[in-house]
């Protein structure tokens, strides 16, 4: 039952990134947790989290000037029903941009699966991260 529900997960987020992309495809399997770069020498780091009930991603630059952004997408489920939730958020700010998330009671974290964006000096950084529990 554990793997079905596993498959089902990859299945539905695989679809979601593959959407979300204009149709490329990616695997969450691929996408790592943690992206870095940097535009016109400034760095730039995205990165997803979960514990067993939490969920957080973030976008941060090293320099003043640009915008940052992070949309996320976390999927928890109920532990009796097995019953799978989603919800999304986004933030963007000048430095620092993250979103937080909290399963209810009688839930565990599934995945958190972000889109990472940096705009700086007319040119455009973007990155894709994940994490799941297995």
């Amino acid at each position: 039952m554990k793997s079905f529900k596993k498959s089902i997960l990859a299945l539905g987020l695989a679809l979601g990134v593959m959407a979300g992309m204009g149709g490329a495809a990616v695997y969450a399997a691929n996408i790592p947790q943690t992206q870095t770069g940097a535009l016109a020498g400034v760095s730039v780091m995205g990165n997803s989290n979960i514990t067993y009930s939490k969920g957080t991603a973030y976008t941060t630059c090293g320099g003043y000037g640009g915008s940052v952004s992070v949309t996320s997408k976390y999927i928890y489920c109920n532990t009796s029903t097995g019953a799978p939730t989603t919800l999304r958020n986004g933030a963007g700010d000048s430095r620092s941009a993250g979103v937080g998330f909290s399963a209810p009671n009688g839930s565990k974290s599934l995945s958190i699966s972000s889109s990472h964006n940096f705009y700086y000096s007319g040119q455009s950084w973007s990155a894709n991260t994940y994490d799941d529990k297995e």
